[in-house]
């Protein structure tokens, strides 16, 4: 079953670069940290696999699309062995419109973990990737074509070096600790996992620019992920707060905010006949940008979330406060409904 789902997702992975952006800007970044973090290749479930689409900004000149899939697994992983290795795929392809500045990423997390002790583990992982932006607009105009009246074409560009495509080499380094004190048993519901993590992407500053200057380099990103789950004894809700600080040259992201989950059944302990289910509402603030109204719904292994963006910023004026539309589809194993499972991420 693992084999034929591992095989899915590649497959799934390998269609994105078919879309082909910018650093990923996706709104339910709790369901995926080992997009920003490599380290959660692996820590959090055996096997984690996820697809995302997000459309942004339609009524501005055509808005962005932006599609991102990850797969990760545990690769020497045995019931019972405190410390094991895991590997994963991620990719993300974005498109905007108005020029069709599309942009691929595709990163291989390599991760280790240390059980600590019955509750903590700590997990150490770096990633090697590949990148590309590509312009793929013909009609691109440059100021050096404005003749002081209006934009002539016949003029030339000046951009000698310009080039419509440029691709680098990527690496980065990230680690988590991860707290779970968590029981579940018929009669008794209540716990507590934590999870906190940190990373640096694009560590080696690879050039970046399209007219191959040497001096225009991608700045390093620093991030700073807390996600928490807060069980209530035989209670069906629970609430999960998560946090991410983003710092990537003069630029800064906060993102905060929790789901409420609400059980719906649990899955039954012996005959395995009924599959655990649970809704979620929340919602998260992108500092001086947007608020998010998030759900998600979970049967067994599977879950799908949803989400929209309204935008709080300047840009509202132009938007009408609409931002963006996000879906996301995603297979973990262990079910967070399984005794061995609880993190619903």
């Amino acid at each position: 079953m693992r084999t034929k789902l591992i095989l899915l997702a590649a497959i799934v992975l390998s269609s994105v670069s078919g879309l082909i952006a910018q650093d990923i800007h996706f709104s339910q970044f709790y369901m995926t940290p080992v997009q920003f973090n490599p380290s959660y290749a692996g820590a959090l479930k055996e096997l984690d696999v996820s697809m995302q689409y997000k459309g942004q900004w339609n009524m501005i000149d055509k808005g962005y699309r932006t599609l991102g899939a990850t797969v990760s697994s545990r690769i020497n992983y045995k019931r019972g062995n405190p410390n094991f290795w895991a590997i994963g795929l991620t990719a993300f392809a974005d498109q905007a419109a108005i020029n069709k500045l599309n942009s691929l990423r595709i990163n291989i997390p390599l991760c280790y973990t240390v059980k600590l002790n019955q509750l903590n583990s700590l997990s150490n992982a770096v990633y090697v990737g590949f990148g590309q932006n590509v312009l793929k607009d013909p009609n691109l105009t440059w100021g050096s074509q404005f003749d002081g009246m209006n934009y002539n074409s016949s003029l030339p560009t000046n951009e000698t070096q310009f080039t419509q495509s440029f691709r680098f080499l990527d690496m980065g380094y990230g680690f988590s600790w991860n707290h779970n004190q968590q029981t579940r048993t018929v009669a008794d519901e209540k716990g507590f996992s934590n999870s906190l993590g940190f990373s640096v992407g694009h560590l080696n500053r690879p050039m970046y620019s399209f007219n191959n200057n040497p001096s225009d380099k991608l700045d390093m990103k620093f991030s700073l992920y807390n996600s928490s789950s807060i069980y209530i004894k035989n209670s069906k809700i629970s609430w999960h707060p998560s946090v991410l600080v983003q710092l990537q040259g003069g630029h800064r992201e906060i993102m905060y905010g929790a789901l409420c989950r609400y059980e719906i059944q649990q899955e039954s302990r012996i005959t395995g006949f009924r599959e655990g289910s649970a809704i979620s509402a929340g919602m998260y603030r992108r500092s001086k940008d947007a608020i998010v109204i998030a759900g998600l719904y979970e049967i067994n292994h599977f879950q799908i979330g949803m989400s929209y963006d309204m935008n709080t910023s300047a840009l509202s004026n132009s938007t009408g406060y609409r931002g963006g539309f996000e879906i996301l589809l995603k297979y973990i194993t262990p079910s967070p409904f399984s005794g061995g499972g609880r993190s619903i991420f």
